[in-house]
């Protein structure tokens, strides 16, 4: 069997780190899987080469976005470039199936596989479209609006399958008529071994930032704005300092500009020997994840929200760190409320979450640890994508025809 995997993200971009090269390796690994064609989309302006990666299986063909004046444009000629790219690798390489991470991928899935009738199925599905309108970052007149709708839909209706990423929206894609048979859940897993907590790593890093073991440590990976809080975020630290007290440290990882995020948090009363901003590696988040005692999982609950599996949630868990969160945030919350993991923020009320959180840091970094790993295991393991891979990519009768 010959895979053509489609990948919306940068090769060297975080989420492909996370969430795409850990699937690609695991594709690899059966048997029955001889080639995977790897596109990624590539917008840098720097040259990406095509060729092998991680596994003799595995070929990298980048697809390459031709700025074009203006995001419209850009996005038009990548929706009319790729595809036939995506057709012409199908042809040359005599692929069999497709998959696309992400509705943004599966919508050039779906274009191409109008011409070349071969199916394909769309992991990582959620309602991308209704997701930027909530947030705020598109609005109605935005025509990227109605264009991903509409693919959204395309998708639903011609993927042999469709991998939500939560059970909440595998009902309400069965609410809508999609029939079961069509519809597997796969969160966002993570390589637990990657994140797995380190108690050395903890006190190399606590000791590099001045940070005593009694000492209570909060951290946050990601971004702001968007599907993030921005503003509510340092809300949230300014509250976290006033219920810690002194004794509290912030470990912030993120890419945005750091003197940005620290002119915000010192305008909420922070005191900047108390904080540590840092744009981390990738395979450095481990070791800060380590040294912290819980983590800030500050994603607005938006309707659409219930419908997502945020990666970081479950890197916080692999580290063994009980989170901080809000309600209907995909199936995260309902885990938290049902199993543990964390608390549930009333944003009204966040002194009522803290000291919850109070309660759990006290058993220990280390009881934690092994309690929530168990959880991440339960729900986030890349267990859970390789039981699915090998079920439907074994045989070549599972996926119909377009």
């Amino acid at each position: 069997m010959r895979l053509l995997f489609v990948s919306y993200w940068g090769l060297n971009e975080g989420l492909t780190a996370a969430t795409v090269l850990p699937h690609l390796q695991i594709l690899a690994s059966i048997e029955t899987i001889d080639q995977i064609i790897f596109c990624s989309i590539e917008r840098g302006g720097e040259p990406i080469a095509t060729g092998p990666i991680l596994h003799p299986k595995i070929l990298h063909i980048p697809l390459v976005s031709q700025p074009k004046g203006n995001v419209f444009l850009t996005k038009a000629n990548d929706f009319i470039s790729f595809p036939r790219q995506l057709i012409q690798i199908c042809e040359e390489y005599q692929i069999d199936k497709m998959i696309c991470r992400s509705p943004m991928a599966g919508a050039l899935g779906y274009l191409a596989a109008r011409k070349n009738n071969i199916p394909f199925v769309v992991e990582s599905f959620e309602p991308h479209a209704e997701s930027m309108i909530e947030s705020g970052v598109w609005t109605k007149l935005d025509p990227r609006y109605w264009i991903e709708l509409y693919f959204e839909r395309q998708q639903v209706k011609a993927a042999g399958k469709i991998f939500p990423v939560s059970f909440h929206h595998k009902k309400r894609l069965m609410e809508e008529g999609l029939s079961e048979n069509k519809i597997i859940v796969m969160p966002c897993c993570v390589a637990l071994d990657k994140f797995k907590y380190d108690a050395a790593k903890r006190s190399a890093i606590r000791l590099q930032l001045g940070i005593q073991e009694n000492q209570t440590v909060g951290i946050y990976v990601g971004k702001y704005g968007g599907i993030y809080y921005d503003q509510e975020a340092f809300d949230l630290y300014r509250d976290a300092f006033h219920f810690f007290g002194e004794s509290f440290r912030l470990i912030i990882l993120t890419e945005q500009d750091r003197s940005e995020v620290l002119k915000k948090c010192l305008e909420r009363g922070v005191d900047a020997n108390y904080l540590f901003i840092h744009r981390a590696k990738h395979d450095e988040v481990n070791a800060y994840l380590s040294a912290a005692d819980f983590a800030f999982s500050t994603i607005k609950p938006v309707p659409s929200r219930l419908y997502c599996s945020p990666i970081k949630n479950g890197e916080y868990w692999a580290n063994g760190l009980p989170i901080i969160t809000e309600m209907n945030i995909g199936d995260d919350s309902d885990i938290i409320v049902r199993e543990g993991g964390g608390v549930i923020l009333d944003r009204n009320h966040p002194a009522n979450a803290f000291q919850k959180l109070k309660e759990l840091i006290s058993k220990g970094r280390a009881r934690n640890s092994e309690e929530i790993q168990r959880l991440a295991q339960r729900h986030r393991s890349m267990d859970v994508v390789e039981s699915i891979y090998r079920q439907e990519f074994t045989d070549s009768s599972k996926l119909t025809n377009i």
